[in-house]
């Protein structure tokens, strides 16, 4: 999934749905790579919400899942 800043219309960064295993309405959300512009920033818990409201109310799992590297430091900030 793409993030678009509403402001201007460029994108500021993505997400991806991976690990789906639907047997047991479980997701997992990877490889988010949020610009500078985006991260630490409301619109970035944002873009999380929204696309955690998707998963859950459009496409009906019950478990969203967000593994953190513990070797990357700003991943586990971000956790």
């Amino acid at each position: 999934y793409a993030v678009i800043d509403a402001r201007n219309d460029q994108p500021v960064g993505t997400l991806a749905l991976m690990r789906v295993t639907p047997e047991h309405g479980v997701i997992e959300v990877g490889a988010v790579t949020f610009s500078p512009l985006l991260q630490r920033t409301p619109a970035s818990t944002e873009a999380q919400f929204l696309l955690m409201k998707h998963v859950f109310e459009d496409l009906g799992y019950r478990r969203y899942e967000w593994k953190c590297d513990s070797l990357n430091a700003p991943s586990r900030q971000t956790a």
